[in-house]
């Protein structure tokens, strides 16, 4: 019976178009949270504004309103307006004021999100190489997933300040992020270092999603700064989109472990969807090649498909594991329905298949 209806699902959501599979997961992921109709609802981790951050980019692009007011009064629930300032520890891996400030138009977004942009970077604490690093639990660690954000939340803020350190500096870092992490075999990128008890080894294994965040990273930051930096940047975003194409299952699927065969680690859509957004920012940009990596992304976006269903469940999404230093759970890692992380990544694969079709 189940084998029935995920085919079923799987058949029509195949034949409907990416617009009606984004309000479909995201009409799902707002049931899941009660519409945020009550102040208890509006509160969670990062995974929350992630997602909202999809949602206003979804109308940005498509030129709706369908979500952006609902995005607006959450942060009302929370008491936060556009002239507030939101503390970037509550943000560890994604700025939804900035986006707020780009998709509303609203510049007073911009303001707070300046003046912890400068308290981030002035805080920030630096390994040996001068890779920064992120606190958790008492602790300072290497992370793709902070260098995202530390990194683009520089070039967007000298992008609005006219700052040129930032741009210098944000390229700095996935620099020398990139000759502590990335695998000269495979070109895949390790998670972090100082994860394990052993402080000096780096995590094991390539993590899909681990991907997405530096994609997400790499072209945010290239997207502001200027032309300079920004071609320093581009042959890391070409060797990495390189490595890539390599690992893609024949699915189109990106899996859990990218350093694995295949049929060694599950599928996994949050790593799969950003991965494909971001690529398809980069085709647009000039930045990769379309003939190449268009159909690496378009083969994603219809293998993501698989995993939605008629319901707008997202099936086989990663939990976050933070760093891993051993692969072995995530070999036989059964993902939850609706993990966390799934709804922004089918928005953002979705988006990416329009922007192809265009």
């Amino acid at each position: 019976m189940f084998l029935t209806v995920f085919f079923i699902n799987f058949f029509v959501l195949k034949s409907q178009d990416p617009e009606t599979i984004i309000d479909r997961v995201a009409q799902h992921w707002l049931l899941l949270h009660n519409h945020f109709k009550n102040a208890a609802d509006v509160w969670g981790n990062y995974t929350l504004d992630l997602t909202f951050e999809a949602l206003l980019y979804s109308d940005h692009y498509r030129k709706k309103n369908s979500y952006t007011p609902l995005v607006l009064e959450v942060f009302k629930k929370r008491h936060i307006e556009p002239e507030d300032t939101i503390p970037f520890e509550t943000q560890p891996f994604c700025s939804i004021n900035f986006m707020l400030g780009e998709c509303t138009g609203n510049p007073h977004w911009f303001t707070g999100y300046i003046h912890e942009t400068c308290r981030m970077r002035g805080k920030a604490i630096k390994s040996a190489e001068g890779a920064v690093m992120i606190n958790h639990e008492g602790k300072t660690r290497i992370l793709i997933d902070y260098l995202q954000e530390y990194a683009s939340r520089l070039s967007k803020t000298g992008y609005l300040t006219h700052d040129t350190t930032l741009f210098v500096e944000s390229v700095n870092q996935f620099l020398i992020y990139e000759k502590i992490l990335r695998d000269e075999t495979t070109g895949l990128w390790r998670q972090g270092r100082g994860w394990c008890s052993d402080s000096t080894l780096l995590s094991e294994g390539a993590w899909s999603r681990g991907h997405g965040w530096l994609l997400r990273g790499i072209v945010t930051s290239m997207l502001y700064m200027p032309e300079g930096q920004r071609s320093v940047l581009l042959p890391l975003l070409k060797r990495i989109s390189a490595s890539l194409i390599k690992v893609q299952a024949k699915s189109g699927m990106y899996h859990i472990l990218l350093n694995l065969p295949e049929d060694k680690s599950v599928p996994d859509v949050s790593g799969t969807g950003m991965i494909a957004f971001y690529m398809s920012l980069a085709i647009k940009e000039g930045w990769l090649e379309e003939e190449i990596f268009k159909p690496t992304v378009l083969r994603a976006t219809q293998a993501i498909r698989k995993y939605v269903t008629g319901q707008g469940e997202v099936l086989s999404s990663c939990k976050g594991p933070g760093p891993l230093c051993t692969g072995d759970e995530y070999r036989h890692y059964k993902p939850a329905i609706d993990e966390a992380h799934g709804c922004q990544a089918v928005i953002y694969g979705m988006i990416a298949e329009m922007m192809m079709n265009e």
